[in-house]
């Protein structure tokens, strides 16, 4: 019976790889987004906010080390934070699972200046043993008057930008699988600061997910597997007022064969059918193959493998990156370790929102501006680092490393001028290098007092110097949290990132200096009041090319819990 339960998984395992190409054959209009959803764990903080800026973004590359499982010091998993948007968050808070008799619901609403909106709200319905269903809204955005920055001509901007994401997420768990079902919508409001062609912009992303994955670890192949389909839309661009549509069809699959001594082989299979209408951009396809060896004892754990990425249509090409990590612990609690690793980015209309939501893809206007904008993916040619995490004391860790990392197409936003003062951005790329260098220190009281502080320096470099503009060169942040009272929880933060000196006409930009303080109070059981301040000092500066964040902002409200 084994033997036959396992054909009938590889079986559905390559009717799901295959399955993107019968449906480029038969349609273009479906949608998924990349999401994959826990089912057993409800993540709760006391107050996390969901965007820490209203307009922030830092993108930077990140540096992902193993951690050594006999260890019992709860190393971070990169080394510097990395905020997102339109869906990221920057963690200040300690994530603790829910207990079985915690409340399946929550729902936050808090309001601030220059309108600053915060309402999330999400439910947990626990069908039955073995189903699950998670419903999850979040709208959040502001609207007020900016000032410019670095120079910039326009007295004031009347700013907005307001975000609603809305999920339904399903599980069930059968004897040796589980099975989820996702379904997601997305939509961003917003205009651009004076002096550009356009004035509002608006981005709809929707999508549907299937997965499955083993959970009997006897079965002589583990595998996960998923499918997504996915849409979105730009209303339109600076030069035309047809709308961009963008169809993805996103398959992800892994097989595995454990092995004795702690031994296993696998392989990652994963393809992306992107479909465009209306744009003037090309049809493609990309494949990306990760095979891969893995030991994994007490002391060791070796991990050798190879990223193999090809693609159709735009960038035609075979492109290959190391997939090789090695740690050791010589002694109790200090972990060794050097890696080198690589790989694609896929630079679909997610990630061009979330690298530069005012960035646009111009149609060919002139015979210097041919219609060759569309942006191949961004490809990690290596990143090399090594370090050691050790924690020689319970509560205190450090973590030092160095590396290397080099980026073919690599892509970046920068202000165009067509017709003076007119302006707008597109995105343009490069090729990109840095080395870097960065410590983490971070102590825990029995957790009631923490306190950790991370800095990285890069040392960028590119032949087009004009992609360097908004790079970090020097990120240092902290974050100091204590609960005064058991009722009374502070958070304080401060994040520093200048930017990379060029010979520009942008020159230096401002660095971001955003010093921020959050508190939550236990009013009574179940309810809660909170309230955060971004930018105390009132600094001037941007996390996208000549568009300003707001000065000091803050948003408070109530939390519930039921």
């Amino acid at each position: 019976m084994k033997y036959n339960f396992n054909n009938n998984i590889i079986a559905t395992l390559a009717t799901i790889i295959a399955f993107p190409t019968i449906m480029i054959a038969q349609t273009h209009r479906i949608n998924q987004k990349d999401t994959t959803m826990n089912r057993t764990v409800v993540v709760e903080n006391e107050y996390t906010p969901d965007i820490q800026d209203a307009q922030k973004i830092n993108i930077l590359p990140q540096i992902d080390e193993p951690i050594a499982k006999s260890v019992q010091v709860e190393y971070s998993t990169k080394a510097n934070p990395v905020g997102t948007l339109p869906e990221g968050t920057i963690e200040l808070f300690q994530k603790k699972e829910n207990q079985p008799d915690d409340t399946p619901g929550i729902l936050r609403v808090g309001y601030g200046n220059k309108s600053n909106t915060d309402i999330l709200g999400n439910y947990l319905f626990n069908l039955s043993d073995n189903d699950k269903l998670n419903l999850n809204f979040n709208f959040n955005g502001m609207n007020g008057d900016l000032d410019p920055v670095n120079g910039d001509t326009y007295r004031k901007w009347d700013a907005f930008y307001f975000r609603t994401n809305a999920a339904a997420n399903y599980t069930h768990n059968f004897q040796q699988m589980d099975f989820d079902a996702a379904s997601h919508f997305g939509l961003s409001n917003f205009n651009y600061k004076p002096n550009t062609l356009k004035n509002k912009q608006k981005f709809t992303s929707g999508d549907i997910h299937l997965g499955i994955h083993s959970t009997d670890e006897t079965l002589k192949l583990l595998y996960r597997a998923e499918t997504n389909l996915m849409f979105y839309q730009r209303q339109h661009n600076f030069f035309t007022d047809k709308s961009f549509n963008e169809t993805l069809i996103r398959t992800k699959a892994t097989i595995t064969k454990p092995m004795m001594n702690e031994q296993q082989i696998a392989v990652t299979i994963k393809l992306n059918n992107y479909i465009y209408s209306a744009t003037g951009l090309d049809n493609y396809t990309s494949a990306q193959f990760n095979p891969f060896y893995e030991l994994d004892r007490d002391n060791v754990k070796i991990h050798l493998g190879v990223h193999a990425d090809f693609s159709t249509g735009v960038g035609n090409n075979v492109l290959l990156a190391p997939d090789m990590t090695i740690q050791f612990i010589p002694v109790k609690e200090f972990v060794v370790y050097g890696k080198a690793t690589g790989g694609k980015t896929l630079n679909d209309f997610r990630k061009m929102e979330q690298l530069c939501p005012y960035g646009d893809y111009p149609e060919s206007i002139d015979a210097a501006h041919t219609n060759d904008r569309q942006m191949k993916d961004t490809y990690n040619q290596i990143d090399a680092s090594a370090g050691f995490k050790t924690s020689p004391i319970p509560g205190i860790w450090f973590h030092l490393y160095a590396g290397y990392q080099n980026l073919k197409n690599d892509i970046f936003c920068i202000q165009e001028t067509e017709v003076a003062p007119i302006t707008y951005g597109v995105f343009e790329q490069a090729k990109t290098n840095n080395t870097y260098v960065g410590a983490e220190f971070k102590y825990n009281y029995r957790e009631l007092i923490t306190f950790s502080a991370s800095g990285i320096y890069r040392n960028w470099d590119s032949p087009n110097e004009y992609a360097l503009i908004m790079k970090t060169a020097l990120q240092f942040t902290a974050n100091a949290s204590a609960y005064i009272t058991p009722a009374l929880f502070i958070n304080l933060g401060y994040n520093h990132e200048s930017r990379v000196k060029t010979t520009t006409e942008y020159g230096r930009r401002n660095p971001i200096n955003n010093l921020h303080l959050e508190a939550n109070y236990k009013f009574y059981k179940g309810i809660s009041f909170y309230a955060r301040a971004n930018n105390l000092l009132d600094k001037d500066y941007e996390y996208y090319l000549m568009y300003p964040t707001e000065g000091l902002n803050f948003v408070g409200g109530m939390i519930f819990k039921f």
